[in-house]
């Protein structure tokens, strides 16, 4: 994968505004609870990749990166917008449903569910505990 280019970025930043406004004026449309912005490094060598997302780190503040289920991650949160940068190595196996626990926002289940995968697998391919129900969505 690669960036996006100037003209790309500047589109998303557009049309993410543009969103944002939309949901503004129309509050009968449903809006999720959180949004997740996630950006993959140019294809590369794992190392190389890495590096990249350390790279990444300290443009959003010196966060330091994470490994979360084989990923390497670093992640900064604007409200319920997360941005993601993500590094997957070349032989992680991800399924669906690594992906929905990459994609909880709460950063200790997320730690919790793979923590729980590692303990209680039994075979090589990555399987989950289904994710926990959001609580409703609360309207003013």
């Amino acid at each position: 994968m690669t960036y996006a280019n100037s003209a790309d970025r500047g589109a998303l930043i557009k049309g993410l505004r543009t969103l944002a406004d939309y949901l503004e004026s129309n509050p009968d449309v449903p809006a999720p609870p959180y949004v997740d912005v996630l950006v993959f490094p140019p294809e590369g060598t794992d190392a190389g990749r890495r590096a990249e997302i350390d790279v990444i780190a300290a443009r959003l503040g010196g966060k330091a990166p994470e490994t979360i289920c084989g990923h390497y991650v670093v992640f900064r949160f604007f409200g319920p917008v997360q941005y993601r940068a993500v590094a997957i190595p070349h032989d992680n196996d991800v399924d669906g449903d690594e992906r929905d626990v990459l994609s909880d926002p709460d950063p200790d289940r997320r730690r919790a569910s793979c923590h729980h995968w590692k303990r209680n697998s039994r075979s090589t391919h990555y399987r989950y505990p289904p994710r926990r129900p959001r609580p409703p969505n609360k309207r003013a």
